[in-house]
């Protein structure tokens, strides 16, 4: 098997001020011959607002690949437009419900950019609230977790949740019990080796 090098888009945009732009992490990621790129779905980098619709991706898939010899890996969402702004896992419904227009948006950005993974998150930060209803709360990750890898496996689109440490749902024996409820292939852990 050939190992492959690749990096996020925004690794190159945390801590700079200002905050380079897409078009300049991929002109170093290209210099320095890394095989491909995970796009970030904020810095201004690849946001559907930036790249509203088919044409336009398909401008800017051209641009990466055949111009700067990098491949799409992965798309990392937002997420959700501001860092936190759709709690999912606690919010309300309308929460609920505008995440998951969101998340159709991202998902067909990774169509039309024919990226083969999507990242996804268990919708809150960490740790879990004091007053928070537990039980509630983890049902609620399952079940959308559920419709993510399903919405995923329809379009061709593997989802990955990074185990970060900011999220809810961390410990080692929640995120094993948390992917065997979910119990969908579709959805994958990633392990990021750059933390």
């Amino acid at each position: 098997m050939e190992a492959k090098i690749s990096r996020g888009s925004w690794c190159l945009a945390f801590g700079f001020d200002p905050i380079p732009t897409l078009e300049q992490v991929v002109k170093v990621l290209s210099a320095f011959e890394y095989d491909g790129i995970e796009l970030a779905g904020f810095f201004d980098h690849a946001t559907v607002e930036k790249y509203p619709d088919e044409a336009s991706r398909k401008k800017l898939v051209q641009w990466i690949t055949e111009e700067h010899g990098l491949e799409l890996v992965g798309y990392a969402p937002g997420p959700y437009g501001d860092f936190g702004r759709l709690p999912w896992a606690t919010g309300s419904d309308e929460v609920v419900a505008e995440y998951e227009k969101c998340f159709e948006q991202y998902l067909r950005f990774c169509v039309d950019c024919g990226i083969p993974s999507m990242r996804v998150d268990p919708g809150d930060f960490g740790p879990l609230a004091h007053d928070a209803d537990y039980d509630k709360t983890w049902d609620r990750a399952v079940t959308m977790f559920q419709k993510h890898a399903q919405r995923g496996r329809e379009e061709g689109v593997e989802m990955l949740w990074e185990l970060e440490s900011g999220q809810i749902f961390v410990k080692p024996s929640e995120a094993v019990k948390l992917l065997n409820d979910v119990g969908d292939d579709n959805l994958k852990l990633m392990y990021d080796i750059g933390h």
